[in-house]
């Protein structure tokens, strides 16, 4: 199975308000397991709790850019995976949310990584289901224009 990797350094929106960083749109007939993210911050924030959530959605919303899909192995085909990425400090907010699939908080001057351990810990994403899975990320109550740094790794299938 190719692995593939995506990564956006971006400005989070307003204090308390939440922005999408990565999103990734399967095309019918493919399904993904996402094995991996982490979600780090860059500029120095206070010791407050930053949110941050893995989404379905129904669609993309408006402000991303295209991000690119690395392969993990030179030799791979290339991703056949749309990715979309938080453009700067450009607001992005996705469209209507199907599911909530993890909802973490963690402190500011630190990182999370959720990582798949066994199968039944990995998400899955199918082409067919017409959905995006999103990366998004809250400011703590008293901070804005954090710089956040977030990674999605993913195989196909």
């Amino acid at each position: 199975m190719p692995q593939f990797i995506t990564n956006v350094q971006a400005t989070g929106d307003a204090a308390a308000a939440e922005a999408a960083f990565i999103a990734l749109t399967v095309p019918a007939g493919l399904t993904i397991e996402i094995v991996r993210i982490r979600v780090s911050v860059q500029t120095a924030a206070a010791v407050d709790s930053i949110r941050v959530r893995f989404l379905r959605c129904s669609s993309l919303g408006s402000g991303p850019t295209s991000g690119t899909a690395v392969k993990k192995n030179p030799i791979n085909a290339a991703s056949l995976v749309t990715v979309s990425v938080k453009n700067g400090a450009t607001d992005w907010i996705p469209g209507t949310v199907v599911d909530v699939l993890e909802d973490i908080n963690f402190v500011g001057r630190s990182m999370i990584e959720w990582e798949a351990i066994n199968n039944d810990d990995k998400i899955i994403m199918n082409g067919n289901d017409s959905s995006n899975i999103f990366i998004v990320s809250t400011n703590p109550d008293t901070t804005a224009s954090l710089l956040q740094c977030v990674t999605v790794e993913w195989k196909e299938m």
